[in-house]
């Protein structure tokens, strides 16, 4: 009867070892990623070098593809904010620019307020610093041609400059 102590003891540094592996979740109901060993925060990019999206870095083959998925992320990211009916995005190293079509029953003061809530869901993904929101159906079709391209693995020679120039037009840290 003398050695039970021990097991419940044992059981009990088992029990809070596996509590405190498990992520917490925030107020806004996601899982909070600082507590998760390894996951990138927004303070672990090195913003120093990367504070206006003309010093983004030249696209290799393998950036590409990060920027496919990145772009897919953004582009989920949009859709999930009420008010949205389609969303494309493109993504160039810290920046994104979103291109939406909304609910037609939807006010200028209403869409207005959609395009801030997109920019401000956009924002709380760790990679993107800089982001523009458009419902202008030229730049959407800019937007969504550029998308395919990127996800196509087309090279960014054939794309870069429309993105950049996107990005010129659409992002206002850039002006």
């Amino acid at each position: 009867m003398k050695r039970y102590w021990i097991w419940g003891l044992g059981l009990m540094a088992l029990l809070l070892a596996v509590v405190f592996a498990i992520p917490q979740q925030s107020q806004n109901g996601r899982v909070d990623q600082r507590l998760i060993p390894g996951t990138p925060t927004r303070t672990d990019l090195d913003t120093s070098q990367l504070r206006t999206p003309d010093t983004n870095p030249p696209q290799t083959p393998q950036s590409v593809t990060m920027s496919a998925r990145l772009s897919n992320r953004v582009t989920d990211a949009a859709r999930s904010v009420e008010g949205v009916e389609q969303a494309w995005a493109a993504v160039k190293g810290t920046t994104a620019v979103v291109g939406l079509t909304v609910d037609p029953s939807l006010n200028k003061d209403a869409t207005a307020d959609t395009k801030s809530a997109v920019a401000e869901q956009v924002r709380e993904l760790p990679e993107i610093l800089h982001v523009g929101v458009t419902t202008d159906p030229d730049l959407i079709r800019q937007i969504r041609d550029t998308s395919h391209a990127i996800a196509a693995n087309q090279p960014p020679t054939q794309w870069d400059s429309k993105l950049q120039t996107l990005i010129d037009q659409l992002v206002p840290s850039t002006r």
